[in-house]
């Protein structure tokens, strides 16, 4: 019975009401994209992250499969997508946490689903050849500390190695009574880190002179000597070596005395043994060589002969061959 100005609420309605006919709005899991592994994430969340990336709907008939499994190099993730029953393609990535790897295959899904259809054709491929993959391979390390002085060490030793043949020039105070300048040439042979260093010289004449009233004296002196040291530098464009040897050498003494109407010449050669430091700053660049040396010589002046000390400066250039 309808009572006038009452609407009529039919049973079916109100049992719908009481007892619920409309289906609650819930999430649905994502029947499109299946994800297995160890991470702490449903698939559904990472479906609904993949579809708010694309620009666009996300074509139909997709079908995802995500695996993420730990390893000793962190998260390895499987990314492996179809559409219409194609496969697309197999991708591998490492990440290092759980995050970065769901990061990652939301990234890869998204811009395959993203590209055009012609994209996305695979390649024609034999039936039994294997989906393409793409690895992601970690940069190589930074060369370590050693590894930078072992470099430096081979350039050192590369810039060192060659022969030289050179010439001396320079003066030196001992050898004789004041100073001489001399004449030289030299050559150097690596061996190794080392290098065996030997030089001849020619001191030029010098003389002294003494006139009385009935008499005159003149004295000439010159010597040459041989020179062997080793060698032991640093550096690359410009070597500072430091050495030690000996020489060997003999000086040359011509005396003259004029008495009156007689005249008296005295000859006298005395061997010269000695031993040698030597500091030698020197090029390394180039075919032309220059070369700045100091040296100091300890010797003995032939039996009997008391030591004494000479110090020579010298510079040069030698050819690099």
């Amino acid at each position: 019975m309808v009572v006038p100005g009452r609407c009529a609420v039919p049973a079916t309605l109100l049992a719908c009401a009481v007892f619920g006919c409309v289906k609650p709005l819930v999430a649905e899991p994502a029947s499109w994209l299946v994800l297995e592994g160890v991470c702490p994430v449903h698939a559904a969340d990472v479906a609904s992250r993949v579809d708010r990336q694309l620009i666009g709907a996300r074509p139909a008939n997709t079908r995802a499969r995500v695996g993420i499994e730990a390893t000793d190099a962190g998260y390895r993730v499987s990314v492996r997508a179809e559409r219409a029953g194609k496969e697309l393609g197999l991708k591998h990535l490492v990440a290092a946490t759980c995050d970065e790897g769901v990061e990652a295959a939301v990234l890869v899904l998204a811009i395959a689903l993203t590209e055009p259809e012609r994209g996305l054709e695979p390649a024609l491929t034999a039936p039994s050849e294997p989906p393409r993959e793409l690895v992601f391979v970690e940069p190589a390390p930074p060369p370590s500390l050693e590894h930078d002085r072992a470099a430096a060490a081979a350039d050192e030793t590369a810039a060192a190695r060659g022969r030289r043949l050179g010439m001396l020039v320079g003066v030196e105070t001992g050898t004789v009574p004041g100073a001489a300048p001399y004449l030289g040439v030299s050559f150097a042979l690596p061996v190794e880190a080392w290098e065996l260093w030997s030089a001849l010289r020619y001191g030029l004449p010098t003389e002294e002179a003494a006139v009385e009233t009935a008499s005159s004296e003149q004295t000439q002196r010159d010597f040459g000597a041989l020179e062997l040291s080793v060698c032991r530098g640093i550096g690359v464009a410009w070597r500072l070596s430091l050495c030690a040897g000996g020489e060997f050498g003999v000086v040359r003494m011509k005396h003259t005395r004029r008495d009156a109407e007689v005249e008296t010449d005295t000859n006298e050669d005395r061997a010269r043994v000695a031993a040698v430091g030597t500091t030698r700053l020197a090029g390394r660049a180039g075919m032309l060589r220059p070369e700045l040396q100091f040296s100091a010589a300890a010797a003995s002046l032939g039996p009997g002969a008391a030591p004494s000390l000479s110090l020579r400066l010298g510079a040069g250039v030698a050819v690099h061959f």
